[in-house]
């Protein structure tokens, strides 16, 4: 009666794996996935304006608002790759990789609506006097992460203590996750942050363990 349109949040994915059994020696496994996640709101949250507050977003304020809002929601990731494996070449050593890969996160610009009858401002998918739909604006870019860790067993202790080293982002990218969205400030003026990063892959850094299991 309102007129706000049916809550829309649909997901599906295609999982494929190529995997090589741990044949004492060597375990390694190569998956692709493809998949769409898109609807007229994201759900509990609102990340691509920061707003944060659980089932407080601004999503259903107004039937204004939902204009424009259908499409790819901003946790989608059309394409990921993964690959892990290890390698033990005696029982004392033994090391792994894991390395990711993921298409960017879409893109928006909100701005000020032509019927903004809630004074809300910038907080409609409205951009440059024209719709601007949901992820409309293209994607960031792609990113990639490479980890590395090692472990040794030393013969003394019978397998209970271990020494491990962890090297997280090994080449240290960091490439952009998120972005200022708001194309237009509430008056409607063209907002010089728009698209400014506002978070980055966590640089390289590494984690050295020492592990002691009781339970043997």
């Amino acid at each position: 009666e309102l007129g706000f349109p049916d809550l829309k949040r649909r997901y599906y994915a295609l999982d494929t794996y190529l995997e090589h059994r741990f044949n004492n020696q060597w375990y390694g496994k190569l998956q692709y996935i493809f998949s769409r996640s898109y609807g007229n709101s994201e759900g509990l949250l609102k990340s691509d304006i920061g707003q944060l507050d659980p089932s407080v977003t601004q999503d259903w304020d107004s039937p204004e608002i939902t204009a424009g809002a259908n499409g790819p929601l901003p946790n989608d990731r059309t394409h990921v790759v993964k690959a892990f494996g290890y390698f033990q070449p005696s029982e004392r050593w033994l090391f792994s990789s894991n390395l990711s890969v993921a298409s960017g996160r879409p893109k928006n610009c909100f701005g000020v609506g032509p019927n903004d009858v809630i004074g809300y401002g910038a907080a409609y998918f409205y951009c440059d006097g024209k719709p601007a739909p949901r992820g409309s604006r293209g994607r960031l870019p792609w990113t990639w992460n490479l980890d590395l860790s090692a472990q040794y067993m030393p013969d003394f202790a019978k397998n209970k203590l271990a020494f491990t080293a962890d090297v997280f982002n090994v080449f240290t990218q960091q490439r952009t996750l998120s972005v200022y969205e708001y194309g237009e400030t509430d008056s409607g003026a063209r907002d010089i942050n728009y698209l400014r990063p506002l978070s980055f892959q966590t640089p390289r850094y590494v984690r050295l363990g020492v592990r002691y299991d009781f339970s043997l």
